[in-house]
């Protein structure tokens, strides 16, 4: 028999590591989503990565209520 502990598993990333990993070296498809007119904002998965570089995305609140009642998606600005 051999008195050899057993190796731990490491823990599954979690879900922003792994868009960490797909993200081409932290690019991801941010180029895509500032070149789509149709939104102005980012997709789901650009958010994390822009977080690495130190930035964000939020709606406008001076105007979020006027644009809901207009039915328009908010307006984005990035801090």
């Amino acid at each position: 028999m051999s008195n050899t502990p057993p190796v731990p598993q490491a823990p599954a990333p979690s879900a922003v590591e792994r868009i960490k990993a797909d993200s081409r070296l932290l690019r991801g498809t941010l180029v895509e989503s500032l070149e789509d007119q149709l939104t102005g904002g980012l997709r789901a998965d650009d958010l994390p990565i822009i977080k690495f570089h130190g930035s964000y995305q939020q709606d406008d609140r001076d105007v979020r209520e006027e644009r809901r009642l207009q039915k328009l998606e908010p307006a984005y600005d990035f801090m």
